[in-house]
């Protein structure tokens, strides 16, 4: 009696344990990332980094940084993830970060590793202003290295690749004739501004044209009391007792081939581009250029300011 007891004991148990759930067993997910931070500089920059991963992965980010922060990558294409970073156009630091997952998620088993990506803001000089990315300086270039003394000086004119500026002086007080100073003496043909003859002071250099032209994009308005231009994008409401954040281009006009042409009615801004030659074998350059008289604004590349002196306005390195 007493065995045959036991064995419906033994039995049960069998049963029981037989029809209880399985342990469930966890997959074995291996996830990692090559570097957990990047700190990206104001001027924007592309990386790479390698998924270490034994699953197939994806990427999830904030849709709000995608303005700023670009990401691309799964492991269907390959073991990276690819991140670009824009140009800042702010002095705010930014930041955002970027989760690397498995794809397949079995029983909310997720296995994840995180980048954390921040960019710092620009640090703009009391000499500067920071529009759309770029820091302009707030003043022309007068003596070779040094800016005017307040931002609506025309300051002096410089020939392309040379490091003598010209100043404008009142040679017949009845008529107003002005000659340069020193006297007048055509540069011999470059087609790259040596770092050497660049005027602007030290940190400084001359703009390219997509930055002039990015410049003109930003907004211009004619400021009549001052003879130029605001450019930026508060440019309409600039005033001279409010700048709004804007840069003010004074007419300056030219020197062209030794005369002072259009004075307080015209203004014009080397771009540090090279000259080259076209099909015609004809000099040509890129410049920044404006018209009281008409309220327009261009960016040009023309044939004739080899012989010419133009006003300059930095940008920072």
């Amino acid at each position: 009696m007493k065995i045959r007891q036991l064995f419906i004991v033994i039995s049960v148990l069998f049963w029981l344990s037989a029809c209880s759930p399985e342990e469930v067993k966890l997959p074995e997910i291996t996830l990692s990332v090559s570097t957990n931070e990047i700190v990206v500089p104001s001027e924007g920059s592309s990386y790479k980094v390698v998924v270490n991963s034994n699953v197939d992965w994806t990427i999830d980010i904030n849709y709000n940084d995608f303005s700023w922060c670009a990401v691309e990558g799964n492991c269907l294409v390959s073991d990276t993830v690819y991140i670009e970073v824009a140009r800042s156009s702010s002095e705010t630091t930014k930041k955002t970060f970027i989760v690397v997952r498995n794809r397949d998620v079995v029983n909310n088993y997720i296995v994840c590793d995180t980048i954390f990506v921040t960019q710092t803001g620009w640090t703009v000089p009391k000499e500067g202003i920071l529009i759309n990315g770029t820091i302009w300086a707030k003043y022309n270039v007068d003596d070779f290295g040094a800016f005017t003394e307040n931002s609506y000086e025309t300051g002096r004119l410089y020939q392309y690749n040379n490091a003598t500026g010209y100043t404008t002086v009142i040679h017949d007080e009845q008529n107003g004739f002005r000659n340069p100073v020193p006297a007048w003496e055509a540069a011999p043909f470059s087609d790259i501004w040596l770092s050497k003859n660049n005027p602007c002071p030290a940190g400084w250099r001359i703009p390219t044209s997509s930055e002039l032209y990015a410049l003109i994009k930003s907004g211009y308005t004619y400021y009549e009391p001052l003879k130029g231009y605001f450019f930026g994008p508060n440019s309409e409401s600039a005033t001279k007792e409010n700048t709004q954040n804007c840069i003010f281009l004074p007419a300056g006009g030219k020197i062209g081939d030794g005369n002072v042409e259009s004075l307080f009615k015209e203004g014009y801004y080397w771009a540090e581009d090279g000259h080259s030659l076209d099909e015609n074998g004809y000099i040509r350059c890129p410049y920044l250029v404006f018209f009281n008289d008409n309220n327009s604004v261009r960016f040009t590349i023309a044939t004739t300011p080899i012989k010419n002196a133009y006003s300059i306005r930095c940008v920072k390195e």
